[in-house]
């Protein structure tokens, strides 16, 4: 049995509640605290596991803390002394490239990164998504075109990935919600 230090993923998750709160980062149309998504994605490693082997710790904190580089800018080198390299290396691989302007390039380059770290970054990758796809955080604003493309070009090439490298459960529920998705914006 895997052991886990859930002590250590408390902790990234009041780190990513502290940072996102100190920019009064909000979710979406419900107007929510930006740190139910990670709470929500860091529930659904939990609940997905199998996805991610021996990786299982460094992707919940990971999960926790996938968007506090690119949103609310934490250092990597922060993530890394805090919370270690296994789980800072997964969210520099979530965390787009600036550099990057194309929306299909950046998904990419991000997809190649976590493809590169292994499998469970990839399954986090498709639990973020999943996450994002909840109707209830998306973006009021995001025209009927955009969220089409959301979940029909950029879910379905995530969902592509982590077919090719095996993932079943997080690509089955990925999945799941991106049919869900379009009945919703139907």
């Amino acid at each position: 049995m895997l052991l886990i230090n859930m002590d250590k993923v408390r902790d990234a998750l009041a780190f990513a509640k502290e940072k996102h709160g100190a920019i009064n980062q909000r979710r979406g149309s419900a107007d929510l605290p930006y740190i139910v998504h990670p709470y929500a994605v860091t529930t659904l490693v939990f609940r997905y596991q199998s996805d991610f082997g021996n990786h299982l710790e460094d992707s919940l904190i990971a999960g926790a803390l996938h968007d506090t580089v690119e949103d609310a800018f934490v250092q990597i080198r922060t993530i890394i002394d805090m919370f270690g390299f296994g789980a800072a290396k997964m969210v520099a691989a979530m965390t787009k490239n600036p550099l990057i302007l194309d929306k299909h390039a950046s998904l990419k380059d991000s997809l190649d990164r976590c493809e590169a770290i292994g499998p469970h970054c990839l399954a986090l990758k498709n639990i973020d998504r999943i996450e994002n796809l909840n109707p209830i955080t998306m973006p009021v604003k995001w025209s009927l075109e955009r969220r089409k493309e959301y979940v029909s070009v950029e879910a379905q090439a995530i969902l592509e990935r982590g077919r090719k490298v095996g993932l079943r459960d997080t690509s089955n529920r990925l999945e799941n919600a991106m049919d869900i998705f379009k009945k919703y914006i139907e």
